[in-house]
This record gives C-alpha cells, structure tokens and sequence, in this order.
C-alpha cells in the first residue's frame, strides 16, 4: 500500500520545527504531530496541516463556522474563507460543507521572514524554538549587545481577545521575579500588531526534549532538577505568584542542569486575585494539571506542587503517571484514578523518595506539603536516610564484637573471683 504521509522534511520546510526539534520528535514513542504537540513546539492546527498534505483536508472558518472540503490540500498554503477574510482552520467532521472561494497561498520562504527586524529596541537573529503560539527567538538590545531572547506570538494569536492582557501579566510577574531558578523578563511590547515579551537567554533544552532523548533521569539529576525547580517556586510563591502550569516545556536546562522556570502567562497574583487564561475556566496543560484545576475550583501554590510531583514521577521513570486516549480522560484521570507506584515501575527508587513524590501529588491539596520550601526538606531527608542506613550497617559488626568483647570479660572475671 502507497504511504500517503507527507516526509519528515515539511516541518522544517513550513518552519514549525527545526531540525534539532524534529530529531526530538522522531526519537518519541510517537507520531512527529502527536510528540511536537506535547512538547508544546505545535499546535494541533499547526500538525493538522502537515498531516493532511496533499490529502483532502477538512477545515472550518473561526468567523462563521462554515465548513469546507479542500481536495489535495497543501501545507504550505494558507486557506481563507472569502467572506469572512479569515485563516480557516483543521475541524474534525465527517460532514463538511461545500468548499468556498480560497484566498491565493501564502510564499513560502527559506529565510525566516523576521530575522533582521526591529521589534523596540530589540533586534531578532534567529529563532530559537517553534511553540504552539508563537516563536522564541535569538536578540540583540542594540545599545548594550546583550544576547536576549525574545518571545513573539504569532498574527493569529496576537489578534486573540484578552491575549495581550496574559502577555502583560506573564511580564508583570516576571519582572517581580530575580531568582537564580526564574527566567528574568526584561522588557514587553507591541510592534507592527506583533505582541513580544524580552526576557533572559537560556539556549540549553527544556526538560521535555531531554526526557525525550534520555529517557527515565538518574535519582541525583532528578532530586537536582526537582530542588532547583521547587526553589523557583518558593521564590515566586513568597512574592504571591502562582505559575500554575508547570510542565517540562516550561522547564528549561541550562549548563550543569541549572533550572530556569519559563511562562507564568497563567500565573495568579494573590495580591490582585486576577486570573488571565486562554479558555474557560480550567487552566493549565491536563497531563500535569492538579485535581481542583481540572474541576475548575481555585488552585492555590499546592497546585504548583502537585505538577512537582507529576514530573517527578516522569523523570524517574521516563512515563507519565496519567495518560488517556482523549485530553478529557487524562483530566479525569487526576482527579479520579490513585496515583501509581513508583517503585512497581522502578524497584531502586528508594520508599523515602517514592512517599515524597506520592505526598505531593496527593489529591486533596491540603494534604500535599504546606509549601515549596517544606519539600525540598523533605527531599533532603529522604535521599540522607540511605547514607544513616548505611553508616548503621557499617557500625552494626563493631558494636557485635565489642558486646562480645565485654561478655567475654565479664565472663573471665567472674572465674576468676568464683574459684
């Protein structure tokens, strides 16, 4: 049977990958589409596309909802509905309606179109990373020559109602922030309609891409990643932020897996209660969202610490502890199914470590630990009890002879006197 699945190459060629991520994807247990949009380095839109290549595809528009069949679809080519001036979009339908008039395709281009442009007092060099909403990309601040990273949201996105408010936000909070674990914002702005947000440059990968090309972690990164990411948190925590989507995408490794926590674009400030999010009132990404989100009740810095706990369970056994078919099974999941063993998966993780990681992703947020800083102790107390353990079993012969020793003694002395 012909393979009708476009190549590998048309990700990089439509620039929603670059070859080192699409190497990351290729290495998953999955699809590219399906390992780019977990990974956060695709929209569902954006894979929708590269999969129906040269297929028919089956789109609707955002404005009037109308539904259209495109035969021999082309991913490099942006399809709109005539009457609404709108970029139509990938809908799962078996039931599609006729196909309209299309607006003629957008060029394609080798060169990132952006590269050399102005944004402030910015200047982009190149991209850094391809994300469902936008584009990280390598600056420059022209007066200083400081290497920045700038984040820039796509047209589509940046047109979006109330995304300007999470972009502000997402600065506020960050520039409330100096913390050796937290990426540093600088500064935040709009350019030809573009939204951006300057903040500090971490080439290294996320914790997602690294799990992906290494599998399961060792226990010591683990507890050194989990420490400097629960490090973070307490900081943004004592200054009343709540990120509220921690995720491996959002963790980012620099050398010597120093951790920089990225995005608090769904943080919460305890100081002002406002809340900004892209949809509804369930915020944050299911397969790490604690059970009061999923319900949409008020999450507090718990929440933050039960994501902890789902990431140490991914980076000690390279699995997720709740995946469903659907994004709504993995949501009831959480809130639902008992958190599973560690140590069924992975016999060597110690018990201490495995109650720590079991504590934090506790259903009821008032059971996890009271806060950031309590973990980490715990943690420490944890990965010590080994050691104690040890020294115990090294003293154990010395203390049998010396006990033997003074029996021994005792026992001649009393001949000694008796006879």
């Amino acid at each position: 049977m012909e393979n009708n699945n476009p190549p590998d190459s048309l990700w990089t060629q439509l620039g929603i990958l670059t070859p080192s991520t699409l190497e990351d994807c290729r290495k998953a247990d999955e699809s590219i589409g399906i390992a780019a949009i977990k990974l956060g380095l695709a929209t569902t839109d954006q894979a929708g596309r590269v999969q129906a290549h040269s297929r028919i595809a089956k789109l609707t528009c955002p404005g009037c909802r109308k539904r259209f069949t495109v035969p021999e679809f082309q991913a490099h080519r942006r399809y709109k509905c005539a009457p609404c001036a709108q970029y139509l979009v990938f809908h799962a339908t078996n039931n599609p309606k006729i196909l309209l008039e299309l607006q003629p395709p957008v060029e394609d281009t080798d060169k990132d179109p952006l590269s050399g442009k102005v944004f402030g007092k910015y200047t982009i060099l190149r991209p850094l990373a391809k994300g469902g909403m936008g584009t990280v990309y390598v600056g420059v601040e022209t007066t200083t020559e400081r290497k920045v990273a700038i984040k820039l949201l796509t047209e589509e996105f940046s047109r979006m109602p109330g995304i300007k408010g999470r972009f502000k936000r997402e600065a506020t909070a960050g520039e409330k922030l100096e913390h050796p674990n937290i990426v540093r914002t600088f500064d935040a702005g709009e350019e030809g309609g573009l939204i951006y947000i300057v903040s500090e440059l971490v080439e290294g990968p996320c914790l997602g891409t690294t799990i992906i090309r290494e599998g399961k972690l060792s226990q010591k990164r683990t507890l050194k990643i989990l420490t400097g990411i629960l490090s973070g948190l307490a900081h943004a925590h004592a200054h009343g932020i709540i990120h509220r989507d921690i995720k491996p995408a959002n963790i980012l490794l620099a050398p010597n897996d120093e951790v920089k926590i990225i995005d608090f674009g769904l943080a919460k400030d305890a100081e002002s209660q406002t809340i900004l999010t892209m949809a509804g009132n369930i915020m944050g990404t299911p397969s790490y969202m604690s059970p009061e989100q999923a319900k949409g009740e008020d999450a507090t810095h718990t929440a933050d610490l039960y994501a902890c706990g789902i990431l140490g369970y991914l980076m000690l056994t390279g699995k997720k502890p709740f995946h469903g078919k659907r994004l709504l099974d993995t949501v009831r999941m959480h809130v639902e199914s008992p958190f599973p063993s560690i140590r069924e998966r992975e016999p060597g993780v110690p018990l201490a470590l495995e109650k720590v990681i079991n504590t934090l992703a506790e259903k009821e947020p008032s059971n996890r630990y009271p806060s950031a800083e309590k973990t980490i102790e715990a943690l420490i107390q944890a990965t010590a009890q080994p050691s104690k353990q040890k020294e115990t079993k090294r003293r154990w012969p010395w203390i049998v002879l010396v006990s033997l020793g003074v029996l021994f003694v005792f026992g001649v002395a009393y001949l000694i006197l008796t006879n």
